[in-house]
């Protein structure tokens, strides 16, 4: 499993109170001889339930973006995946 993501603040607070487990919003890519991918998101907003925070009072969240890969040289690496990620961030989450 491959992995990448951030952790940034000024979500509308209000609006920040829940997160997905997993979640996709992409078909099964084929990228020809290096393999088929499909993306998975997870996020959650941070802080909520320590020292007493409650919901609708942090305007940070956490986001990964992941896929499951075998150890071939031909699958994509990490920094390409990044560069997925920062592409379609704004279609998983709009209000970035």
């Amino acid at each position: 499993c491959c992995v990448v993501g951030s952790c940034a603040g000024g979500f509308e607070k209000e609006t920040n109170l829940i997160g997905d487990i997993i979640y996709t919003n992409t078909e099964i890519k084929d990228l020809g001889d290096a393999g088929k991918l499909q993306y998975f998101w997870e996020a959650f907003p941070v802080g909520i339930g320590r020292k007493g925070n409650e919901p609708g009072t942090s305007d940070v969240k956490t986001t990964y973006m992941f896929t499951y890969l075998d150890a071939d040289e031909k699958r994509p690496d990490l920094t390409t995946l990044m560069d997925d990620y920062w592409k379609l961030l704004p279609y998983y989450q709009p209000s970035i």
